[in-house]
């Protein structure tokens, strides 16, 4: 029982941070040359997007199971994937688990109270 009131803060702080608009701008900075993140969300299994696609009216689903932030959060690697969509779940094992993302500079005051969680 402890434990479950443990998680449910852990994931109420995280998405209370998620829920911020510059979290959404930087990860749409990020990916902006090929769609739009509308929401982002954690719970225990790990961190949800639901995005469009540029060219496509439908939105999509993907999970990030882990994250891995440098200490002073200055890049990022993210690990484990699932989507509802297959094409794009490879597309994110082939080309982006596991590898480094820079973060930017002003990014880095915000991430470094949500990297302790993951």
């Amino acid at each position: 029982m402890f434990k479950n009131l443990l998680e449910n803060g852990k994931s109420a702080a995280i998405n209370a941070l998620l829920s911020n608009k510059a979290a959404l701008a930087l990860v749409n900075g990020k990916i902006s040359r090929y769609g739009e993140v509308l929401s982002l969300r954690y719970d225990e299994s790990g961190l949800h997007a639901e995005a469009r696609l540029l060219g496509s009216s439908e939105t999509v689903r993907v999970s990030v199971q882990k994250l891995i932030f440098t200490e002073e959060c200055s890049a990022v690697k993210l690990c484990g994937f699932s989507s509802s969509t297959p094409w794009l779940q490879h597309l994110l094992e082939d080309f982006v688990a596991g590898k480094k993302f820079d973060m930017p500079a002003e990014a880095r005051p915000f991430l470094k109270p949500l990297a302790k969680f993951f």
